[in-house]
């Protein structure tokens, strides 16, 4: 029931496009976006400038995979990660994996997009927040998610505070407050590290879990 009443806001007290923290990335993207609009005119994406809801989202995987076949690697990944930010804005969840699960192949198996990592970590903050969400989505394949993106940070030697906190939102959701306070032990026990989110969205977090306690005067 907690996860029905955030279904359509994949986004919610994470650092994303709720977010407006000068210190998120998602407020950075913003600006880097503009620029490359600004300064690096893109036909093929001026002529779909009109379309809206799923026909962008459309749009966006169809060039990610055209300009991959036509040997553009670096054009199809401006397009997965235009399409991630689109998809996440819309709270479009199935649209999201797509994407970034091409993207998360260009990582792994090309070298050449090694820079990609800091992006593809907060990318996974950002998606696993929205699997969290979905009361659809059976607890077994939320927990396998995370489990998943788990694995990915210890590969990567990334801190795995983020992490903890997904899963204590996650048992937060799904009403198992042993398991809550056990990740929230291992995420406040860590220090902060710019792979977290804002300190604002931390508070957030906090307030939000003292109100679904119903400790109001903490809140």
């Amino acid at each position: 029931a907690n996860r029905s009443k955030f279904a359509r806001e994949p986004m919610y007290n994470v650092c994303g496009p709720a977010c407006w923290e000068p210190s998120c990335l998602f407020y950075q993207r913003v600006f880097e976006v503009m620029a490359r609009s600004s300064n690096r005119p893109d036909d093929e994406f001026e002529s779909a400038a009109h379309l809206r809801g799923l026909e962008r989202l459309d749009f966006y995987l169809d060039l990610a995979r055209r300009r991959e076949a036509r040997g553009d690697s670096n054009g199809s990944i401006e397009c997965l990660k235009r399409g991630i930010d689109e998809s996440s804005l819309q709270g479009r969840l199935n649209y999201s994996l797509q994407l970034f699960g091409h993207l998360r192949r260009y990582y792994l198996e090309d070298a050449r997009f090694g820079d990609l990592k800091r992006e593809i970590l907060w990318f996974y903050k950002w998606i696993a927040a929205a699997v969290i969400q979905y009361a659809e989505i059976p607890l077994a394949t939320v927990e396998a998610f995370m489990d998943q993106m788990e694995a990915f940070y210890v590969s990567e030697g990334a801190p795995l505070r983020p992490v903890w906190k997904i899963r204590c939102v996650a048992a937060m959701y799904t009403g198992r407050p042993e398991a809550e306070e056990e990740w929230f032990a291992r995420w406040e026990g860590l220090e902060r590290t710019d792979a977290d989110d804002c300190e604002a969205c931390e508070w957030g977090f906090r307030a939000e879990r003292f109100v679904a306690q119903k400790r109001d005067s903490e809140a």
